[in-house]
């Protein structure tokens, strides 16, 4: 399993804004830009994070990405796709205009003992044959 350092930034689109065949792109290692617009959203950086496993299925790769982050916005329903910044500054895309298309799991928390409000806790899972892509700049 592999994880990001730390992450920085989380932003959602939707998935109807991007552009078409992007997880092809990333297995042709063609660079991956992202041209829609972007919503930043809060989140308690401490708890945030991003990991990737890759099982062998078929003669080919299945690669899950998984992150999960306690924010107090609502985010809206749909097919939303994640734009991940690591602390190094790396951006990654999970999600993609085709299907399938990323999980989000939401469940309303307490809120951490250190005096923060309540948040809602969410987790987004994503499997395809790269999950975890790379963006260009």
């Amino acid at each position: 399993m592999n994880r990001l350092p730390g992450i920085s930034h989380i932003a959602y689109v939707s998935a109807e804004a991007l552009t078409p065949h992007i997880t092809l792109q990333a297995i042709a290692k063609v660079p991956v830009g992202i041209f829609a617009r972007l919503s930043f959203i809060s989140f308690n950086k401490r708890t945030a994070l991003c990991e990737t496993e890759t099982e062998f299925d078929n003669n080919s790769t299945l690669e899950t990405a998984t992150l999960t982050f306690y924010s107090p916005e609502n985010l809206p329903s749909g097919n939303l796709c994640f734009v991940v910044t690591s602390v190094n500054g790396e951006l990654y895309l999970i999600g993609t205009k085709e299907a399938p298309f990323p999980f989000v799991k939401k469940e309303q928390t307490p809120g951490l003992p250190d005096g923060d409000a309540n948040t809602i806790k969410y987790m987004v899972s994503y499997s395809n044959r790269v999950a975890l892509i790379p963006i260009s700049g």
